[in-house]
């Protein structure tokens, strides 16, 4: 019988793509609703009751992020497999087809990372993740199953800067419970009349902005009226 192991571990750590909210002239949370856990501020439309967050979606435990405000961001992220006589690629993102393939060594001390510690290629790849991704769904496919009994195969999506300070052997990441990645965020905002904040496109296709309050006002721009003048 043939064994395999295939460990896709990832933890996510949430990276708010926002610009610098008022510190106390304009509410930051919904009206109602707690703006504070503890020592930690938390910002509409963020929240932490019902009806006190934007955007809810169902929490699976999946990695499917589509129909919440969240993206894997491809700036800090990684796809990172290691391995030998295997394809690795994400699936679910067609007609894109994204992955790597590793090269074999001759043996496990034949790993080989560039200098700045992400994987060169030979039993362990990398590839860049699209813009926008909200599906991580790895997959695995042996291109010798002969010679890949025994081995060890893995893929998964990485903060790349966590990779290239923290592991010198990719074969490490099997004993790991989990990775860290790094999530994006944004949201569609229609509030045309509202001439006190502002927002920006991420590119001429995407319908989702990141907004701002205008020079000479404050508050949170996700809230309706969040931006208040100062003077």
């Amino acid at each position: 019988m043939e064994k395999m192991v295939s460990k896709l571990v990832v933890k996510m750590t949430l990276l708010m793509l926002m610009f610098q909210l008022a510190k106390a002239a304009a509410p930051v949370a919904k009206f109602g609703c707690p703006d504070r856990c503890g020592d930690i501020t938390i910002p509409y439309p963020f929240g932490t009751g019902k009806d006190c967050y934007k955007d809810e979606w169902k929490d699976g435990g999946s990695l499917d992020l589509t129909g919440s405000p969240f993206v894997f961001s491809d700036s800090w992220n990684v796809f990172i497999a290691g391995g030998c006589d295997t394809r690795a690629f994400m699936s679910g993102i067609e007609p894109q087809v994204l992955g790597c393939v590793p090269t074999c060594g001759n043996q496990r001390s034949n790993v080989s990372l560039q200098e700045n510690n992400m994987c060169s290629g030979r039993n362990c790849c990398q590839a860049s993740i699209p813009s926008l991704l909200q599906v991580f769904k790895p997959r695995l496919d042996p291109t010798n199953v002969d010679q890949g009994r025994e081995a060890c195969k893995l893929a998964v999506l990485v903060n790349r800067t966590w990779f290239a300070s923290n592991i010198s052997d990719p074969f490490a990441l099997q004993y790991k419970d989990y990775v860290p990645a790094i999530l994006g965020w944004v949201m569609n905002v229609n509030y045309s009349d509202d001439i006190s904040f502002y927002c920006q496109r991420n590119n001429s296709e995407s319908l989702k902005s990141e907004c701002a309050c205008w020079p000479g006002f404050e508050g949170n721009p996700y809230l309706e009226l969040g931006c208040k003048g100062k003077y």
